[in-house]
């Protein structure tokens, strides 16, 4: 069975989590999961619950999260501060990731 969740090993689009679930067949573990949420301006640790505007930020500790987000998106904290298309970018991956854990139908 093949988890929703799961992202390959060989990497993502640095906009999805990877997988909290017992067992994920063909994806990585993670222990910590790192999202900005553009809506709320500040990091989400651990297990998706925010029904928000989030990314997933690669890193395996808070430091190195905030400088992939500093890299991916400057200063910016919420998603106004970003250029339109990135704005798009970021919805769209944000919703996309919130259907894979089922905060949004």
């Amino acid at each position: 069975m093949t988890y929703p969740n799961c992202i390959p090993p060989t990497g993502g689009d640095g906009h999805h989590f990877e997988a909290l679930p017992d067992e994920c067949a063909d994806g990585v573990i993670a222990e910590t999961v790192y999202a900005w949420c553009f809506s709320h301006g500040w990091m989400h640790i651990g297990k998706p619950w925010c029904t928000a505007t989030w990314v997933i930020l690669s890193g395996a500790t808070e430091e190195e999260a905030l400088a992939s987000r500093l890299e991916q998106y400057g200063e910016a904290r919420f998603l106004h501060h970003l250029p339109g298309e990135q704005q798009i970018v970021v919805i769209e991956a944000s919703r996309a990731a919130r259907r894979m854990y089922g905060l949004e139908g």
